[in-house]
């Protein structure tokens, strides 16, 4: 049996957030995205275990509170970012080298 271990893009690498968030892909929302000149995306038990992006690594995140409404965007910036997941979830991200991060809460009207 076949089971896919590791995937490597390699050149303008994106992921949108049906990988970071497949719970959320709602239709309306904006789309955290995450990006870089190569990422690998490693798999356990065909989930993902971690991701890592590399070179000019760069991760829009949005987010939202429980009624769904925007509460603001983070922008982090570095060298490396690495995602990982333990049972399903994501548990932590790294970002390594020259990392830069700056959060932009939503306005109110």
């Amino acid at each position: 049996e076949f089971k896919i271990k590791q995937i490597v893009v390699r050149g303008g690498a994106q992921e949108f957030n049906y990988l970071l968030e497949p719970e959320t892909n709602l239709r309306g929302r904006l789309e955290s995205e995450l990006k870089g000149k190569k990422m690998v995306i490693s798999f356990d038990k065909e989930r993902i275990d971690s991701l890592l992006v590399q070179n000019n690594a760069t991760s829009f995140y949005y987010e939202y509170d429980d009624a769904g409404l925007l509460k603001g965007k983070n922008i982090v910036k570095g060298n490396q970012i690495i995602l990982i997941w333990q049972q399903n979830k994501l548990e932590s991200a790294q970002i390594y080298g020259g990392a830069q991060g700056r959060y932009y809460p939503q306005k109110s009207k």
